[in-house]
């Protein structure tokens, strides 16, 4: 695998931002791009955006609202809840004009906020790591 010499490299346990860590499967290079954070290696790429809970909304409320607001053209919805964190994924077809599978949306929410990551992948077997990305989001102790 060829990261990006230009980049910095981040891979094990990541602290995304002061309330979010996520553990990587392996190396990815790493950027900010149009506000979002951006992990990425050859034919993997992870969208981040994460959002505080200015409202002071409760965890079951926040994903209702995620849930609602996602689109109508999404299949393969998964929904897991816990004490710290609920999640929330679907598949979309974003008609790209690239290799690349249908997109992968997820969402973990805390008590403190929410993140979102949009995964793109080239290899439909990649769905396993997306899956297993979303499912190594956690909020950090004591954050929420």
């Amino acid at each position: 695998m060829n990261l990006n010499p230009k980049f910095p490299v981040v891979e094990g346990l990541y602290r995304l931002t002061e309330d979010w860590l996520v553990q990587l499967p392996g190396k990815f290079n790493q950027r900010v791009e149009d506000g979002s954070l951006v992990l990425w290696r050859p034919g993997f790429t992870i969208w981040v955006d994460v959002y505080g809970n200015d409202n002071q909304q409760s965890i079951d409320k926040r994903l209702n609202d995620l849930i609602a607001d996602s689109s109508p053209k999404r299949y393969s919805n998964i929904t897991e809840k816990s004490e710290q964190v609920s999640r929330y994924s679907y598949r979309l077809n974003e008609n790209s004009d690239d290799d690349r599978t249908d997109a992968f949306y997820c969402f973990a929410v805390s008590q403190s906020g929410h993140m979102m990551m949009a995964i793109y992948f080239d290899d439909p077997n990649d769905i396993i790591r997306a899956e297993e990305v979303w499912r190594n989001i956690s909020p950090k102790p004591n954050a929420g």
